[in-house]
């Protein structure tokens, strides 16, 4: 670490966060991702010379953590100046993500799907806020597609579900059928071209849900169904 003469008063503190004044940001964004790794059993050493600014890096850590804890007694401002940071460096990472990404449609889907999340994020739960964002989103896509689309329910729940367990998205098989409006058999033109539309919505569907923390979207799923059963 580089040396700088700066006490570890919490408006320093709160200024090198927020114009990264001792270009560290990168650092504690690292460490933070670190110590909230599944760690059991282990130690984390911060070593350095003296006066190198061990204390006044884990100052910092101090504030982002508790500025993100609701049972700290930090003030709003405070925390308000602090998550600014940290969204803005989230932004800044979507953005080199989305330019990265091309015409990758799935990519950006999911892209949408987080940044939507960030827009709308209140309160310090991220990871509860997270889960009841998906939890609503993923219900209100699927009823958007089954009611434009005028699907079975039942069917394409069950579909959906199937297609998330196996990791695979199968539109060539029977279960497909299932969840189709009845069509006259004799019209097969007009049958093929809703089956295309309704696989192009699905798929799109799965891509950008399937591997966002799939265990938690399949019961989701599942609960929902049950709901309607």
């Amino acid at each position: 670490m580089k040396k700088y003469e700066l006490k570890p008063t919490d408006d320093n503190i709160l200024i090198t966060l927020e114009k990264d004044l001792l270009n560290r940001n990168k650092d504690l964004f690292s460490f933070i991702k670190l110590i909230q790794s599944p760690i059991s059993s282990e130690m984390i050493t911060l070593d350095g010379k003296w006066g190198c600014g061990k204390t006044f890096f884990v100052k910092q850590l101090m504030m982002s953590l508790n500025s993100f804890n609701r049972y700290s007694n930090y003030e709003q401002d405070i925390r308000d100046r602090v998550k600014k940071v940290y969204k803005d460096k989230i932004e800044e990472v979507i953005s080199k993500i989305k330019s990265a990404l091309g015409s990758g449609m799935s990519l950006r889907t999911k892209i949408k799907l987080i940044e939507n999340f960030i827009e709308n994020l209140q309160g310090d739960d991220v990871r509860g806020s997270w889960e009841s964002y998906i939890d609503k989103q993923i219900i209100e896509d699927l009823d958007q597609i089954i009611y434009d689309e005028n699907l079975n329910k039942d069917e394409t729940y069950k579909f959906i579900e199937d297609a998330l367990r196996t990791s695979r998205f199968d539109s060539a098989g029977t279960a497909l059928n299932k969840i189709l409006p009845p069509i006259s058999r004799f019209d097969s033109d007009d049958r093929e071209n809703k089956k295309n539309i309704v696989i192009g919505k699905l798929t799109d569907f799965f891509n950008r849900y399937w591997d966002i923390g799939i265990d938690f979207v399949q019961a989701i799923l599942m609960n929902n169904l049950d709901n309607y059963s």
